[in-house]
Formats: C-alpha cells, structure tokens, sequence
C-alpha cells in the first residue's frame, strides 16, 4: 500500500514513471467498467468502481507531486490555476456529480435539452409527464454517446422494451398519474447529447443526474 504522504521524497523521474502506471491502471479500469456496461452485466459494478476510485485518488495526488516538484503554476493538464491544485489535494475522487432539473416543459417536434463536452456517467435520466391527456406521451428520446447512439425509441416501444432491458424503465404511475421513462448507467468519454422528438407532450419534469470527470 502506498504512503500517499511520501511522495514528497520521490525524485521528478520515480513520479512520472508512478503516474504513467497509474493512468494506465485508471484507462484500463475504465475500459472493464464501459465494457460490464455495455454488455449490460447484472453483476454489481461495486468493485470495479472502489478499485477505480482508488486509483483516481493516487493519481490525483501523483499531479499535486509533480506540480510541487516542478513549482510551475498551470503546469499539471488539465488542471490549469493554483486555486485548482489546492482543490485537488482535498479531492478523495474526480469526479463531480451534477443535477439538472428541467421543471415543466413542453417540446412540440425535436429538441435538444441537452449537450456537454467531457467523461461521465449519466446515473439517472427521467421524463416525466401527466396521464391527463395521451399526447403526453407522443415523443420519443434520443441519447448519443461519443457520436453514437445510445437509445432512440418513443415512449410506447421504450415501454414495450422495458420488460426485458436493465437500465431502462418505461410505466404508467397509476397512484400519482404520470408517465414514466427512466434510463441509469450510460457512460460517455467524449460527450453527451439528449434530445426529445416527434414531441406533442408537456412535461412536469425532466431530471439528470450524471458523474462528470474533472
């Protein structure tokens, strides 16, 4: 087990080799957890992401090493400021979880709700609209990730697909009144892209959670 507090007595050279083996560690970890995803695995991702999150940290404080050593302000990509170093060494992880709630919307035809650049992991995506009228639930969703697609359905085939797909759920809440599509676990390197179509509906709320890497 590392002393991550004694990386302060490592030669410039010991910690470039140590973080070169490190990144390649958290890439390769990264790879098997996007790979459990894809293939939709039902076995929990609990380890993998422990490991991963270990990793991380040791690398995190690998890039504060170096920035030390060197003592160049900006040095360390990406981070680019002073302030942010002195983030990073409080930081156990890096990555950053980010809500977005939409509230009530309503989308006639296709629209983009939402777009970002960087890696993550999309936790929870739902729309949600009332049974008050059918035609809220006439649309369909789009989710490209790193310029592929993801899912595109309407939500009567997401409905029909949900019976057998893990992270994707589609129902009608019969106690609360309100259509339901919901979709957890979708990784992107590069970016994200959601986008509504074929739309005739009133939402009451479109929420996102998502894991962001910084």
């Amino acid at each position: 087990m590392l002393n991550l507090e004694d990386f302060s007595n490592f030669t410039t050279e010991q910690i470039r080799k140590l973080r070169e083996k490190t990144n390649k560690e958290v890439d390769e970890l990264e790879a098997r957890l996007k790979k459990k995803t894809l293939l939709k695995f039902s076995t929990s991702n609990d380890e993998l992401l422990r490991q991963l999150t270990e990793q991380l940290y040791i690398s995190n404080k690998l890039s504060v090493a170096t920035y030390k050593k060197k003592q160049i302000n900006g040095s360390i990509n990406p981070y680019q400021s002073g302030k942010d170093v002195e983030r990073l060494e409080v930081s156990d992880v890096d990555y950053k979880t980010i809500v977005v709630n939409f509230g009530n919307t309503t989308i006639i035809g296709s629209e983009k709700i939402y777009e970002l650049e960087g890696s993550g992991i999309v936790s929870e995506l739902m729309f949600k609209s009332s049974t008050a009228t059918v035609l809220n639930r006439a649309y369909g969703v789009r989710i490209m990730s790193d310029n592929s697609i993801s899912y595109q359905d309407t939500w009567d085939n997401c409905f029909n697909r949900s019976f057998h797909e893990v992270d994707m759920a589609c129902w009608i809440d019969g106690i609360r009144n309100y259509y339901i599509l919901e979709f957890q676990d979708i990784m992107f390197a590069k970016n994200l892209i959601i986008q509504v179509y074929g739309s005739s509906a009133s939402f009451t709320d479109i929420y996102l959670k998502y894991f962001l890497k910084v």
